[in-house]
């Protein structure tokens, strides 16, 4: 019975963490679902501080960014290629910045189709900080009305326990957690039986 129970929390154990492996590749609003890249959050602060008039100057007013890490899993082929979702750029065509440690670089743009995915192939080998680019949508005729929207959208979906908000990390790794957790459980009333 022990080997049972000891195999079931190592079984447990490894399922966690091929999960937790992946959630690095959803941060700040975007996901990567196909390619060898993934991103996090950025931290950057000379690369905030500049991005305001790097996009007014490249790319105009009125645009909603989304500042990520991107960065390499594995050994991927160049040109660095992956596809990416940003559901809040759906339909809309999305301008990539690349930060090149001390001013910003238009690296390209894309076309996101109606889910807001879209293929994109970076220019640049030093991958981070990127930020994606892309026209807010008004909602009701305001610029506050957006931000409330997307705000909205991203409780919603945190809400409905299929995404966390900020990690994009799926609600299935609590579930892990509870089944690791009643296995250690049963294992010490095991013990405690034998003894």
């Amino acid at each position: 019975m022990k080997k049972l129970i000891a195999a079931l929390c190592m079984a447990a154990m490894l399922v966690g963490s091929a999960l937790a492996a992946g959630s690095p590749s959803a941060a700040g609003g975007v996901e990567i679902i196909d390619g060898y890249l993934a991103v996090k959050e950025n931290d950057n602060n000379d690369a905030k501080t500049a991005l305001a008039d790097a996009v007014k100057a490249n790319v105009g007013d009125n645009q909603e960014t989304l500042l990520v890490d991107v960065y390499k899993v594995g050994e991927p082929e160049k040109p660095y290629t992956a596809t990416f979702k940003i559901a809040a750029a759906a339909g809309k065509k999305v301008t990539v910045l690349h930060w090149n440690g001390s001013a910003w670089d238009v690296d390209g743009t894309a076309d996101a189709d109606k889910d807001g995915v879209f293929k994109y192939s970076f220019k640049t080998e030093d991958l981070s900080p990127v930020t994606f680019v892309f026209e807010k949508t008004a909602e009701a005729g305001t610029k506050d009305d957006s931000s409330k929207a997307s705000d909205n959208g991203s409780k919603a979906a945190a809400a409905d326990g299929s995404k966390s908000d900020k990690t994009g990390e799926p609600a299935v790794m609590a579930v892990v957690a509870l089944v690791a957790m009643l296995s250690v459980a049963g294992m010490v009333v095991s013990a405690k039986k034998e003894n």
